[in-house]
């Protein structure tokens, strides 16, 4: 990190395929910027895009409409986690905010999350509202898996039996995101962590191509004894899985059950991490018949998440 022009903030996004979006995220952070200014408020940052080799001329958007945006463009699709490690490498703020690129700030949600940030030196990371593009609430905090929760949720039982203890849990159904709490982890849609932690704990695990990688950063600032906050104050509207949704259901949820696998080896016992790993294989049947009955010409499943 260069000292000599460090920021108050970094803003790192990893985007692919996304290049509409993406040109609203930036355009958000610009309007953020300003909101907050307007506000009386001043704040430094840079933000940072990783393009992960995209197809639809993603790169050349943001060196055309956002020539101030430090831009990394990949020769082929890394993964959500070292992506964001190449972006880290870049950053120069005291603070970093990981941004999909299907995320809106909304208002002065920038100033915000860095003003709670300031006043609260024990805090690790935090993580704003989310909304819905239609203004509803999008669940944001969850618990860490227990093995009962993974399991449920491998063999897709939670769709079955919501409200069972381990899913009610799991999903914080009780919580309605609606004051500042201290969570277990929060989605990784918008993040922002202070930098001097993330240099104590590490950055993202790059063995979680996709999936679980916020979990297990989360995790290990839970367990290096900073707290994680979720803070409604500052709203930001996010469009789910625009990226993941371009791939197929077999893809999906074979990094699925291999970053579970992974998260389980890494934080629980020898004993559950073999039984997760086990369940993780069979809940490839179901992805399997899904992608027959695609090839057959039959479109059934329409839920990103399998």
């Amino acid at each position: 990190m260069n000292n000599d022009q460090a920021k108050d903030i970094s803003i790192i996004i990893v985007s692919w395929n996304v290049g509409g979006l993406l040109q609203r995220a930036l355009k958000s952070i610009e309007e953020s910027l300003k909101r907050s200014e307007n506000m009386g408020y001043s704040v430094s940052i840079e933000t940072i895009v990783v393009d992960n080799a995209s197809s639809d001329g993603s790169a050349g958007l943001v060196r055309l409409l956002f020539p101030h945006v430090k831009l990394i463009a990949n020769d082929t699709n890394k993964g959500f986690g070292a992506a964001n490690n190449q972006g880290l490498k870049m950053a120069t703020g005291r603070y970093i905010i990981f941004l999909n690129p299907d995320a809106v700030l909304i208002d002065a949600a920038l100033w915000q999350m860095y003003a709670f940030m300031e006043e609260q030196p024990f805090v690790g990371l935090i993580g704003p509202k989310l909304i819905n593009p239609d203004g509803t609430l999008q669940r944001s905090c969850r618990r860490f898996p227990t093995f009962w929760s993974a399991a449920m949720i491998l063999l897709k039982l939670h769709n079955f039996f919501p409200a069972s203890l381990p899913i009610r849990r799991y999903y914080m159904w009780a919580f309605e995101h609606k004051t500042i709490r201290r969570v277990d982890q929060i989605m990784g849609a918008c993040m922002m962590a202070r930098r001097d932690v993330l240099d104590e704990v590490g950055d993202f695990d790059q063995k979680f191509y996709i999936f679980f990688e916020e979990a297990d950063l989360c995790k290990r600032i839970n367990n290096a004894g900073y707290i994680i906050f979720f803070y409604p104050n500052a709203i930001v509207e996010h469009r789910r899985s625009s990226s993941f949704v371009q791939k197929r259901p077999l893809w999906r949820q074979w990094h699925f059950a291999k970053s579970y696998q992974h998260y389980f080896w890494k934080h629980h016992n020898f004993v559950a991490a073999v039984l997760i790993t086990g369940l993780s294989f069979a809940s490839l049947g179901p992805a399997v018949l899904i992608e027959l009955i695609n090839s057959a010409g039959i479109r059934l499943n329409k839920n990103p998440n399998l």
